[in-house]
């Protein structure tokens, strides 16, 4: 049984799988890489951390018989990067051993037997399917993300619950204090469905991504997959659900607030001024930003005035807020939404079907 192979290839698959694992040198070393050849195509697959990263490329081989091979990163990187000419690799398995054939020379290693290799890909009922851009995708999963301690095991199961209802997704973030929400659109919902996705999948999802690529995405009772021309990731679902974790976001009796790009980066730019500065102060007409920051507290705690038909409206804002909305902002006009109870803030860019919203204001 055997799979061959242009070294330029592999070693391109093998770089898209490297985000299966750490990125310390040491983690990238001792990973081990599952070939596995199904008809025409090569697979190149890693497992760390629940999440099967896969990738492949078509070969012109006549050989059409099944054959995995399992072996280590850097033994395959080395022998591809030691071929000048980029003729074929010829991986050969028998019973004992895998040998691997160059132009050259002829490497024969022990059978590796792993357990971490599990398959995702064996249930058929499929709860849910949708075709998504990348950077809609991207907004979805980025910006609640970002809001989530990186070190804090306490977060909303370290993951974000996925809401499919109404012809939207909605993704929402939650350490049971901080909430974080963004939505997109979509044009068929035949299913209303409940899940939390890990943070691996989204990691790897923004360290894979690829600008204006389709992505399917597949959703069944225990894995999420999104599929791509160039990656296929996978991973478990989690199954818990605390929904009374999640703050009930209503969208009513809100107050708006036309900004214009100019004017929020003029303002995020004086709060961020705030370490170096005791008093900035920055007066604008009415529809446009009021800032007034006064002497700095100890939590870095600054007010931003807005106003709206001559109404005055307070709004407490720490130095995370104005990072995030710096993220965010994009497009040349936004809307900030502010409820009447003041709880939290919804940051709307126009002209895309996405809703980011940062909760709560008051900390």
């Amino acid at each position: 049984m055997e799979i061959k192979i242009k070294p330029k290839d592999l070693i391109e698959m093998l770089r898209i799988v490297e985000g299966g694992v750490s990125t310390t040198q040491k983690d990238i070393i001792s990973l081990s890489i599952l070939l596995k050849k199904i008809k025409n195509k090569v697979f190149c697959i890693s497992i760390n951390e629940d999440i099967e990263i896969v990738t492949y490329k078509e070969i012109k081989d006549s050989i059409e018989e099944n054959v995995d091979v399992i072996l280590k990163y850097d033994l395959i990187y080395n022998i591809c990067r030691s071929i000048k000419d980029n003729s074929e690799i010829k991986i050969i398995k028998t019973n004992n051993s895998t040998e691997i054939h160059t132009k050259n020379s002829i490497f024969e290693v022990p059978l590796l037997y792993s357990s971490s290799f599990p398959s995702f890909r064996t249930e058929k009922k499929i709860l849910f399917k949708t075709k998504i851009i990348s950077s809609d995708l991207k907004l979805l999963f980025q910006y609640p993300f970002v809001t989530m301690s990186e070190n804090n095991q306490e977060d909303f199961l370290n993951g974000i619950l996925i809401d499919i209802n109404n012809n939207s997704i909605n993704a929402i973030a939650s350490d049971g204090v901080k909430t974080s929400f963004s939505q997109i659109l979509i044009k068929e919902c035949n299913n209303r469905l409940k899940i939390i996705i890990p943070k691996i999948l989204i990691k790897e999802f923004i360290n894979t991504y690829q600008e204006n690529e389709i992505n399917i995405i597949n959703i069944t009772e225990s894995y999420i997959k999104i599929i791509n021309s160039k990656i296929t990731l996978t991973t478990r679902l989690i199954n818990e659900i605390y929904e009374n974790n999640l703050i009930n976001i209503k969208y009513e009796k809100f107050t708006k607030i036309i900004l214009e790009t100019y004017d929020l980066n003029k303002a995020i730019n004086l709060l961020k001024t705030i370490c170096t500065n005791n008093i900035l102060v920055l007066n604008s007409k009415v529809n446009k930003i009021m800032l007034t920051v006064k002497q700095k507290s100890e939590k870095g705690v600054v007010t931003l005035k807005a106003h709206l038909f001559g109404q005055e409206l307070n709004l407490n804002l720490n130095f995370k807020h104005i990072n995030i909305i710096s993220k965010i902002i994009k497009s040349d006009k936004t809307e900030i939404i502010v409820p009447e109870n003041k709880t939290f803030l919804i940051i709307k860019e126009k002209n895309l079907n996405c809703i980011y919203v940062t909760l709560p204001l008051k900390i």
